[in-house]
């Protein structure tokens, strides 16, 4: 089983998904962490070094290559993924998958967030 919560900064993502995967006994992977893991720098550097859409380009390509990896995978897990990604075929499909979109007003996403 996978389970996948989308949802824009600040909704809740990294809270609900370290507390669900802590209740299922299972591991929680966060994409943010992946992607700067990937990148060597921090999302705030990506940005500021190589712009938007290379973010979202190694965004994208980090959550396919997880999706990839563990979709064929019998350990179950929670992830934090970001807001609407398309997730691959493979991991739509699986039996036992799920997905949950983590939504707030814009008034709790301004006092969540900062901004």
């Amino acid at each position: 089983m996978m389970i996948t919560l989308t949802g824009f900064m600040g909704s809740g993502k990294t809270t609900v998904g370290k507390v669900l995967a802590d209740f299922l006994g299972c591991p929680f992977m966060d994409l943010d962490d992946l992607v700067v893991k990937k990148a060597g720098k921090s999302i705030p550097d990506i940005f500021a070094q190589d712009g938007e859409p290379a973010f979202r380009q190694l965004e994208a390509q980090v959550l396919r290559k997880t999706v990839e990896k563990y979709a064929e995978s019998t350990a179950d897990r929670v992830r934090k993924a970001a807001p609407d990604r398309r997730l691959s075929a493979s991991h739509q499909a699986r039996k036992g998958d799920h997905h949950a979109r983590m939504d707030l007003s814009a008034a709790s996403t301004v006092e969540s967030t900062g901004r």
